[in-house]
């Protein structure tokens, strides 16, 4: 059986004190999708 995986990475770019979300949210986020797309996340970085 074949599963599928995915390594999530993201790249933080800071604007300023207003930004609306944070690298961790948005990272999180980015796993609950997905895993509804049934994908199974191996782990995360981001910069």
């Amino acid at each position: 059986v074949f599963e599928e995986k995915a390594y999530l990475v993201g790249v933080e770019h800071k604007r300023g004190k207003d930004d609306l979300f944070v690298i961790e949210e948005s990272l999180e986020e980015l796993a609950q999708l997905a895993d509804t797309a049934g994908l199974r996340v191996v782990g995360s970085t981001y910069q």
